[in-house]
């Protein structure tokens, strides 16, 4: 009995505990039998799919098994391309940045993971590009969105045109989480923005509204209403929409174009796959 207790001391020391788990979602590039020490394995990012402003983890998993420890030198660089909103105005930009540079320190464990705090400012594609010493670079492709909460439409991906010769209403769909005793989501304001920054205009005359529900957790559920707005008193014009509820405030530029007419002229411009709004994000598919 002595001797398996003098045995797990051993153990414990020769193992540290500051070794990191690794995570299910990861880009596997190698097998640790058969990589170099040092050697990058594998990537992930702990959110599949993170949101803007939430915080995140990059994990970083490279090769151990060698008998001499050394520092290897791990460079994270991102290249992005996406939306990013500045002054009330969404602006699309691109570029890469150095995200992280580190030292790793490479031992006997088999692997070594590195857990890196992210924290995600542009809603987009993010292609991390990973090198550590001089093993072969490695990428993650990791894209952003935006939070799942707030206005669902009309929004940037997805704005509204209102025809006033049609009578068009205003429909606003809001989705938000709250405690099943709480009360039900309430729409306290409506503004319209012109996008040039002039007057706004408050929107009071609802012409219908809609709820519905799904848990969420324990005694938690995401609560989506649908409120329609007759605007025919607002000019015509493009406008940025922002949204008072009883708990928050939200906003969207550029998510709303009424019009005094149908138009004749017609520029269509096609835009693929590009994942921005969330149009159609029915609150029982979220």
């Amino acid at each position: 009995m002595k001797k398996i207790v003098v045995l797990c001391g051993i153990i414990l020391l020769v193992f540290p505990v500051s070794s990191v788990g690794i995570s299910g979602q990861n880009v596997i590039f190698n097998k640790t039998e058969t990589a170099t020490p040092g050697e990058i394995i594998a990537m992930s990012c702990s959110e599949p799919y993170p949101t803007l402003g939430q915080p995140v983890s990059l994990l970083i998993t490279l090769a151990g098994k060698t008998r001499e420890r050394f520092n290897e030198t791990l460079t994270i660089i991102d290249e992005f391309s996406g939306f990013v909103l500045t002054n009330g105005e969404m602006k699309w930009i691109s570029g890469s940045l150095i995200e992280s540079q580190l030292n790793v320190t490479i031992g006997i464990l088999p692997r070594y993971t590195k857990k890196i705090p992210w924290y995600p400012t542009v809603v987009g594609n993010h292609s991390f590009h990973v090198s550590a010493g001089v093993t072969s670079e490695k990428q993650l492709n990791v894209s952003v969105g935006f939070d799942v909460e707030g206005i669902i439409t009309p929004s940037l991906g997805c704005p509204v045109i209102i025809n006033k010769n049609n009578s068009d209403p205003l429909s606003i769909t809001i989705s938000e989480e709250r405690v099943i005793t709480e009360e039900p989501t309430h729409l306290a304001k409506v503004m319209l923005q012109p996008i040039d920054g002039t007057e706004s205009y408050q929107i009071e005359e609802q012409i219908g509204k809609w709820y519905t529900w799904i848990n969420a957790g324990m005694d938690i559920v995401e609560h989506e209403v649908i409120v329609s707005y007759d605007v025919d008193s607002i000019p015509e014009g493009f406008y940025n929409i922002m949204v008072i509820t009883t708990t928050a405030n939200y906003t969207w530029p550029h998510a709303v174009k009424i019009m005094n007419t149908t138009p004749t002229d017609y520029t269509v411009v096609q835009l693929s796959d590009i994942h921005v709004g969330k149009h159609s994000n029915v609150i029982n598919e979220k």
